[in-house]
């Protein structure tokens, strides 16, 4: 059975579109603030952070083991003090927890971050397997095969690739096998910042998949096979298994 092309938008949009999000702007100022301390890039699921601001149902902490929404990947829930925290953002460098409903908290007190375990491995797996089919896109198609968008939720993940023509079946199984034989070989990923122009002389333009914005110190994901052979490496700020 042959699908039509429109019927592959409609599938994306009936998996994704509730979870697409309007930018919008957080009635806290944030230009002011000290950014926030990403406890989330060490893996933390728990953390006693101090409060920095307050405002209705947001929350600004000094630091924080939740992950804001960024680059595809769904922020992360969980718990400020067993108060439901139900979305994740960033503005300037500054961590806003959404919460519930208006915590009550004070200024410069004490609350107990607890991250979704369960959620968060799952938003690990999805973003790193999103890393490997982009990955394997490149090693069947050629390398103008470039990301063009992702998406990592928690029931599933998809990733858009550009190609100069329609996949044959056969592609598109080349490009599941190889991905599928990353993982079976076994892989190492290792996440650090690199000068931009050290980044670009190593790995080239690749790294910024997905159009991403170059920055002065770019966060490099590299993964690599058992035997030391880099598979992909891309500046990327989203949380990957190791």
């Amino acid at each position: 059975l042959e699908l039509p092309e429109s019927s592959y938008s409609s599938i994306i949009k009936g998996d994704f579109a509730e979870k697409e999000k309007k930018k919008v702007s957080f009635d806290i100022d944030t230009e002011g603030l000290k950014k926030t301390e990403k406890l989330f890039y060490d893996f933390a699921l728990e953390s006693n952070s101090k409060v920095i601001v307050c405002k209705d149902n947001l929350v600004v902490l000094d630091k924080t083991p939740f992950y804001a929404e960024s680059g595809g990947q769904e922020a992360d829930d969980g718990t400020l003090n067993g108060i439901p925290v139900k979305d994740v953002q960033s503005q300037n460098g500054v961590i806003i927890h959404i919460m519930e409903k208006d915590p009550g908290f004070k200024n410069g007190m004490e609350v107990h971050c607890v991250v979704d375990k369960k959620r968060r491995m799952q938003l690990i797996a999805h973003h790193t397997a999103t890393h490997l089919i982009s990955a394997a896109a490149r090693n069947v198609l050629g390398k103008h095969a470039w990301q063009e968008g992702a998406h990592k939720g928690v029931e599933k993940a998809h990733i858009d690739i550009s190609h100069y023509e329609k996949l044959s079946s056969k592609q598109i199984r080349e490009i599941e096998a190889t991905a599928n034989s990353y993982l079976q070989n076994g892989i190492k990923v290792i996440m650090h910042e690199m000068d931009r122009k050290e980044a670009e002389s190593k790995f080239g333009f690749s790294i910024y998949q997905g159009h991403g914005v170059p920055v002065a110190r770019p966060r490099i994901v590299e993964i690599h096979d058992m035997n030391g052979n880099l598979v992909d490496a891309e500046a990327c700020g989203g949380i990957h298994a190791m």
